[in-house]
């Protein structure tokens, strides 16, 4: 409805923001969390706070339209490090097609984007926070700056906050003006024990909350009340939690307890998991708790680290919901929020000990099943509603094009999904999810390049997806995984049983006619 009266011209031309939470949740499961969090409000229903704990996914919000089988098209991309990238689909593209794989890797500057497509249609797109992207050296001099990181603006963003891991100089600044003391950017990860003693994992973070990250991104995002008040206007506010390292200020640090959390979905040993494939141990040799929280090198995998590491991670998610409800409240007291299109969403999840692993270099469906929750304008006969239809985060750029009445390039391989957002089931809509993933490196051998003998061609892998099956197929020498969700699922792999080998062919058989069909 808003793009038709926006082309018309008979109603307020529309505004768009959207909220990436870095590394945010796979699953979602009622949780009741403390009474002063505000939180997305009513977009939440009897205060249940999104998080992936190992449970079934079931969002419930009150005012958003919940896709609630949204899977990434490559949640790898820029995520070779221990921080993550924002990519989020801005080209609509999968990764087979813009190559951008890991980070470092140029994104080729002729590829059509979301932002520089907003630009045509006279949006200036803002950013609050970081897009992690490598920049195309052809066509910028060899000694230009802007090639010396992988955490370069994407082409076509105005930078508004600088909030890049390895620098963060606004926030460093101001932390450093408030007196906390500290020697370089990974001192903050570190927690602080009260007494002085040594920390332990639930400890809070050296800063107070109202000085954190997230915090400060907020608060730099509201100050700029005066870039919304014209005629419309586009803002990507990219928090980097609950992203490790897992450390929390006072008192998102103690908001959950570790006793009272549900325990990792897994096999009874990581013996087990690693029986299930020879894509496993190298996995589990590249991610260990100890990879997730700072200053604590020796942590080991016990049932009590495991559970402190996911309470602090859950107290991370409720402090980003906590300021989303302010950016919400502000849009509102603005008078935006009825023109304004709010998309809240992820770019990878994460395992937190879910069978048996760290990160999110996986398989399994937490590593890249993420939230996409989605609030449009006088669409209020929807709220609340829950999508079971497949969506992939290559859809989100076509949305937001659609939305504005701006034209989609044919480059993007994303659908639109407001016609999802209205109730509508178009005819030819996806049956099945499309996910890549890279596990390879150029120059730096990785634990699978090393141990399975894979050359970097081999080291990459798609995932397809419907509503009973899930299909991993590998681009080395490796044999297939196939999951029955009418069955054990994830639990069971079936590859290899005799009844399920046609199933396997004919999922091939159907994604090959597809991708000739339509790339």
């Amino acid at each position: 409805n808003s793009v038709w009266g926006w082309e018309s011209g008979l109603q307020r031309e529309g505004c768009c923001i959207v909220v990436g939470w870095s590394a945010l949740l796979s699953r979602v499961r009622d949780f009741k969390f403390k009474q002063f969090l505000t939180g997305l409000g009513e977009w939440t229903s009897e205060g249940r706070v999104l998080y992936r704990c190992g449970m079934e996914y079931s969002v419930v919000t009150g005012e958003g339209v919940s896709m609630l089988n949204n899977s990434l098209w490559d949640w790898e991309s820029g995520l070779q490090r221990e921080r993550c990238c924002m990519v989020v689909g801005w080209q609509g593209q999968y990764s087979m097609n813009h190559r951008s794989v890991r980070n470092g890797a140029p994104l080729r500057h002729d590829i059509p984007s979301l932002p520089g497509e907003l630009r045509k249609s006279g949006y200036l797109p803002l950013l609050y926070g970081y897009t992690d992207t490598s920049l195309d050296p052809r066509v910028h001099a060899a000694d230009d700056p802007a090639l010396t990181t992988y955490e370069y603006v994407m082409p076509g963003f105005q930078e508004q906050l600088e909030m890049r891991s390895e620098q963060s100089i606004p926030w460093l600044s101001h932390l450093a003006a408030q007196g906390y003391i500290f020697k370089n950017h990974d001192d903050l990860y570190i927690p602080v024990a009260a007494d002085g003693a040594h920390p332990e994992i639930t400890d809070p973070a050296l800063y107070a909350a109202k000085d954190s990250d997230t915090a400060f991104l907020t608060n730099a995002y509201l100050a700029d009340r005066a870039t919304r008040d014209t005629s419309n206007w586009f803002s990507h506010l990219t928090y980097l939690r609950p992203h490790p390292p897992l450390v929390a200020p006072a008192p998102y640090n103690t908001l959950y307890d570790p006793q009272k959390l549900p325990l990792p979905h897994r096999l009874n040993s990581q013996a087990s998991e690693e029986a299930v494939h020879p894509f496993f141990a190298p996995m589990f040799d590249s991610a260990t708790p100890a990879h997730f929280v700072s200053g604590m090198p020796d942590l080991k995998p016990d049932e009590d680290t495991v559970q402190a590491l996911r309470a602090v991670y859950l107290g991370l998610a409720s402090e980003v919901d906590h300021h989303i409800g302010r950016v919400i409240t502000d849009l509102k007291q603005a008078g935006h929020y009825e023109d304004t299109l709010v998309i809240i969403t992820a770019d990878h999840g994460e395992m937190l000990g879910d069978r048996h692993a760290w990160g999110k270099m996986s398989v399994y469906n937490a590593a890249y099943h993420t939230p996409l929750i989605i609030r449009a304008p006088q669409l209020q006969a929807q709220s609340g509603m829950q999508v079971q239809l497949q969506t992939e985060s290559v859809d989100i750029a076509p949305t937001i094009l659609d939305w504005i009445g701006s034209d989609i390039p044919n480059s993007m391989d994303g659908q639109s999904l407001l016609p999802l957002i209205k109730g509508e089931t178009p005819e030819n809509w996806r049956k099945f999810t499309f996910s890549e993933l890279n596990f390879g490196h150029p120059l730096f051998p990785t634990k699978w390049q090393k141990q399975l003998g894979l050359s970097i061609d081999e080291c990459s892998l798609s995932i397809l997806r419907n509503a009973q099956f899930t299909l991993v197929e590998f681009a080395g020498d490796l044999p297939p995984l196939l999951f029955d969700h009418a069955k054990k699922g994830e639990l069971e792999n079936v590859a290899e049983q005799a009844n399920y080998a046609r199933n396997i062919k004919t999922n091939i058989i159907n994604y090959s006619f597809v991708f000739d069909r339509f790339f």
